[in-house]
């Protein structure tokens, strides 16, 4: 199952022209991929459609992994060079990398000059479980 996951993101990767950078993340609470113990966990995170996204894997009590996807604007704006909560900081931040748990990038400060930033993706992006359904979405952790 793990295996079809990894295969079908590298294929969307190479298509879409980016890079596969598979983690074990857990979003929210929980330790597990197991629908019925955990709703707040997702797993093999990475950046896909030219990085402007975070997709990750999420399990459900009938279907096997399914992939959920968030673009970065809709959670993550730039403060002065550094990535806060909020929106568009694809409109000043460039070059975003996928380290683990943490999406580092380059975000234009006061003076314009692109500065080093990064955070840990389970402050500013959760799986929500939708009750009484059998599937969930990410959202922003705000």
């Amino acid at each position: 199952m793990r295996q079809f996951l990894i295969s079908g993101a590298f294929v969307a990767a190479l298509l879409s022209g980016g890079d596969v950078i598979a983690v074990d993340l857990e979003v929210g609470k929980g330790t597990t991929n197991n629908w019925e113990n955990s709703d707040k966990t997702c797993w093999d995170c990475e950046l896909t459609w030219f990085h402007s996204t975070i997709e990750c894997a999420y399990e459900t009590r009938k279907r096997p992994a399914q992939p959920t996807d968030k673009a970065i604007d809709d959670c993550v704006g730039n403060e002065n060079g550094q990535m806060v909560h909020g929106l568009g900081a694809g409109d000043s931040c460039k070059d975003y990398v996928l380290d683990n748990d943490e999406l580092h990038a380059k975000c234009r400060n006061g003076a314009g000059v692109y500065v080093d930033t990064s955070f840990v993706l389970s402050d500013f992006f959760m799986l929500h479980r939708v009750v009484g359904e059998d599937y969930a979405y990410l959202t922003c952790a705000q």
